[in-house]
Parts: structure tokens; C-alpha cells; sequence
């Protein structure tokens, strides 16, 4: 129990371990935002229970999102196409019973996905799936903490740390949605594992997890970035056969699923806006609007495409080599693929914040007290917009904010990549992580 106690930071290392150093641990600054971070969880667990049982979110006016009038609206869209699917019919070609009549815009293997809302009614099946998202946010916060201690950055205290993570404002509007994007995360963490460790079997396992993750949401095709960086052309090869293979499922709707994906994107057209809405990061949506009408206003006839596809490409470029340059990356897999993903949902012309999730995490697990004040300053101020308390601001300055936090994540995560090329040893004969690469 005392070895738990000093590991999660309630008791200090320093101490002997007996009831009077516990006493006098628990005042030290680690453990008294230890306990903040536990405060804040049992807050946000009884939150979340109260939206459960009410169906609705409470203090709504206060969140950067607009929260809808009630709980999961998203996670109803695939509720009633799967059970509409058990009955006989064709979610993709008929109206299948979504609460604001929108067509299926997802691809069909979310179906398979999501079976098992035919076993369950619809207010279980929410509440399962509520505290599902929660338990993946959850999940990621605790991964991110230990890819920092596996990084050997400056400590923080696990409860914070997850609390920082699931109390922030694209957990809170995803679980408030039910839209699956941390779903992702478990498959997130099965592709890291893999490739740290060499081998066919863990090839596969990474082919699977990139796989299960590219089919699901599409964006996450960036994450190729990773084996391909790593130089595992066996996991590459892998994840291209399992696409293929999920994809195989219902191809005959595949070209309905773009075509309902598109009719969708067009209700969201930026020529009818002022300006991105404080809940959308896309570059292409809010590229034009963000420059246009200010000293540099030539920015805005760049097509956003092209300035999503040279901003990202350019910060994936820089981060990949980083990695490529590692003799032995394993430490900072995790924190690219956070990273990574973040940085693809980006690039999409509707990016609504419950998909920017993974930012916070990238940040947790690479931000360390080394970094410059700059540095500093400028995630501080894109966590004003990741928290999930909104307040009056330009919707152009909170887009700006978001990109900056992105940019200087990166910034941190090269850091931490050139500091593990430094300190690994380059002496030939050192065979440890000999064949990793080679998969």
C-alpha cells in the first residue's frame, strides 16, 4: 500500500514510509494538486451521472459548444442506422429514424462496430456508451501521464493529469455528443505497443490498430506517418492489407457513405458564416474567414486546403524526421501518434472540437518545465481554449489558439525526440535495439 502511495505522488519518496511522513507528505504541493485532480474527478463523474439520468447536459450556456437538447445525438445517428439495419433495412438509402433526419455519413464498418445497440434500449445503450467515452478519456489521460514518465520529464500528478484530460472542453463536448472519436484511443494505444516490439506477430497487431482506426473516422490515415517513419514496411504492408479487408465490408455503399459525407459537408459552407464557430478547428473552414479583412488579408485568397495541406504536411514532416533520426524511438511512439492525430483533424472541412481530444493528451506528454518561456505562454493560451468554460472572444482568435497549441506541441515533441537521439548511445557494438527498426 505505501508503494502505491509514493508511486501515484501521495507519499514522498524521501520519507520513511509511516503514518507521520503521510501526514506531512500529503501538504507537499504534488499531492495537494493530486488532490485538486481527485476533486475534480468526482465532480466530473457526478456530472456526468446527473446528465445520464436527465438526458441533458446542465449549465449548457456556459460551454463553448452549444450543447443539443439532449444527451448523445451523434451516438443516436448510429443507434437507430444499427437497429434500423437488424430489421432489413438500408441505412444508407433511407430514412432510418436519426433525430434531426440526417443520412448515414459514416463508413459501413461502423455498423459492425456498433452491434451491440441492437441488444440494449436506447437509454441503457446511452448510458453504457457515455461512460464507455468516459472510461477511453480516461484511458488516454493515464497514457499520455506515463508516456511523460517514460520520457523522464518533470513529474505530474496522475489524478491532475487525468483530470486536465477529461474535464477539458473536447472530452466534455464529445461525451456530450457521443460521437466516437475516443474510440479511437484504445486502438491508439494497441498500435504504440506493437511498435515498440519487433516482430510479425506485432506487425499485425499494428496493421489491425491503424487499420481499425483509418476505417472508423478516415482522417487518422496520417498515422501511416508512424511505421513509415519507423521504417516497419511489414506493419505498413500489414495495415494496408487489414484496410483493404474492412473496407471490404458493404462496398457497394462506400460511394453512398461519400455521397452522404458530402451532402452533409455542404450544410456547413464558410461563405455563410462571419467566421469558423468557437467549436470547429478546420483549417479549410476557417482559413479564409481568420485572415480576411486584417493586414494580412492576402493570406485569405490561399485556398484552405492548400494551407491545411502545407501547415500539417510541413509540422508532420519536421516531427516524422525527428523520429525517422531515433535509433530508439520507443519512449516517444505514443506521444507521435497523439500527436499525429491531432494534427489530422485539422484538415478535414468540418472538424467539430469533440475529435481535438487527442491535443490535450499530445500536450500532457510532452510539455516539460525545460521548454522555453515562449513556448509557455503560447500553451497557455491555447489551454484557454481547451478548457471547456467559455467566454467572450474573436471565433477567429480562438481558431488561432488552436493552431498555436498544435504548432508548439510539435515544437515539444522534436525537442523530445532530439533529446532521446542525443542521449542514446551510437557505439556500434551497442546491439539493443538492434532490428527494431526492421520490424
Amino acid at each position: 500500500m505505501h508503494g502505491l502511495l509514493r508511486r501515484i505522488g501521495w507519499l514522498d519518496r524521501t520519507h520513511a514510509p509511516d503514518l507521520r511522513a503521510a501526514v506531512r507528505s500529503v501538504w507537499s504541493a504534488h499531492a495537494f494538486w493530486n488532490l485538486v485532480g481527485l476533486a475534480a474527478l468526482v465532480w466530473w463523474a457526478l456530472y456526468w451521472r446527473y446528465a445520464i439520468l436527465k438526458w441533458h447536459v446542465k449549465g449548457s450556456p456556459t460551454t463553448w459548444y452549444d450543447p443539443f437538447a439532449f444527451l448523445s445525438l451523434d451516438f443516436l445517428h448510429n443507434f437507430q442506422a444499427v437497429n434500423f439495419w437488424f430489421a432489413g433495412g438500408d441505412p444508407y438509402r433511407a430514412n432510418f429514424g436519426d433525430p434531426i433526419g440526417r443520412k448515414l455519413c459514416y463508413p459501413p464498418i461502423v455498423l459492425v462496430f456498433f452491434f451491440w445497440c441492437k441488444l440494449l434500449p436506447v437509454g441503457k445503450a446511452i448510458a453504457v456508451w457515455t461512460v464507455a467515452l468516459g472510461a477511453f478519456a480516461t484511458l488516454g489521460g493515464v497514457a499520455a501521464w506515463g508516456a511523460r514518465r517514460a520520457l523522464g520529464l518533470s513529474p505530474v500528478p496522475v489524478f491532475f493529469a487525468v483530470a486536465a484530460i477529461v474535464c477539458s472542453g473536447p472530452a466534455s463536448y464529445a461525451l456530450e455528443r457521443g460521437n466516437y472519436d475516443l474510440l479511437l484511443v484504445p486502438y491508439l494505444l494497441l498500435a504504440a505497443w506493437g511498435l515498440r516490439r519487433s516482430g510479425w506477430r506485432w506487425d499485425l497487431l499494428v496493421g489491425y490498430a491503424l487499420a481499425a482506426a483509418i476505417c472508423l473516422k478516415i482522417y487518422p490515415g496520417l498515422l501511416l506517418a508512424a511505421p513509415f517513419a519507423l521504417r516497419r514496411w511489414r506493419a505498413l504492408g500489414c495495415t494496408t492489407a487489414f484496410v483493404a479487408l474492412l473496407l471490404s465490408f458493404q462496398p457497394h455503399n462506400l460511394p453512398i457513405f461519400e455521397a452522404n459525407l458530402r451532402e452533409l459537408t455542404t450544410l456547413h459552407e464558410v461563405d455563410t458564416l462571419p467566421a469558423a464557430p468557437p467549436m470547429i478547428h478546420s483549417i479549410p473552414w476557417g482559413w479564409k474567414a481568420t485572415w480576411e479583412g486584417t493586414r494580412l488579408g492576402v493570406l485569405a485568397k490561399i485556398p484552405g486546403p492548400v494551407a491545411a495541406g502545407a501547415i500539417i504536411g510541413s509540422l508532420l514532416a519536421w516531427v516524422s524526421l525527428g523520429l525517422y533520426r531515433c535509433r530508439d524511438p520507443r519512449a516517444a511512439i505514443l506521444p507521435f501518434l497523439l500527436w499525429t492525430l491531432a494534427a489530422a483533424t485539422f484538415v478535414p472541412k468540418v472538424a467539430n472540437d469533440y475529435n481535438l481530444v487527442f491535443l490535450p493528451m499530445a500536450m500532457l506528454a510532452v510539455w516539460d518545465r525545460r521548454d522555453p518561456l515562449p513556448v509557455h505562454a503560447g500553451l497557455a493560451l491555447a489551454c484557454l481554449v481547451l478548457q471547456p468554460v467559455g467566454f467572450a472572444m474573436s471565433h477567429s482568435v480562438i481558431f488561432g489558439f488552436k493552431i498555436l497549441g498544435l504548432m508548439l506541441t510539435a515544437y515539444c515533441l522534436a525537442c523530445r525526440l532530439r533529446e532521446l537521439r542525443e542521449s542514446t548511445p551510437t557505439d556500434p557494438a551497442d546491439r539493443a535495439t538492434e532490428g527494431f527498426h526492421a520490424g
